[in-house]
């Protein structure tokens, strides 16, 4: 569902499909407000919770935040694995390829 939520309309959702306390639900969505990732703002007696980010901008962060820990940590088999990766799909290869090329375009000389 788009737009504004409260908590307990989150944690309903939640709760139809798994257990997880109300009190859960309420300290993440805290949380990814102090994140930046929601807004809140108080309608009447409770908060009403909005997305603060598209989801482009989220997925880009996730991906950002995984693969720089991965890189950090783990340099060699990241990078290995990604290529063996790239090699098997033709497509992301030569997605690969144009991005290199227009990030060199845009590189000082």
């Amino acid at each position: 569902r788009m737009g504004p939520v409260t908590v307990a309309e989150v944690y309903g959702r939640i709760a139809e499909r798994e257990p997880i306390a109300y009190t859960t639900v309420m300290t993440i969505m805290g949380r990814l407000v102090s994140k930046g990732i929601l807004t809140r703002e108080r309608r009447g007696g409770s908060y009403v919770y909005s997305a603060a980010i598209s989801k482009e901008e989220m997925v880009q962060s996730l991906v950002r935040n995984v693969l720089d820990r991965l890189l950090r940590e783990f340099a060699e088999p990241t990078v290995a694995y990604f290529m063996r990766r790239l090699a098997e799909d033709e497509d992301a290869l030569e997605e690969v390829e144009r991005i290199i090329a227009q990030h060199k375009s845009q590189q000082p000389r």
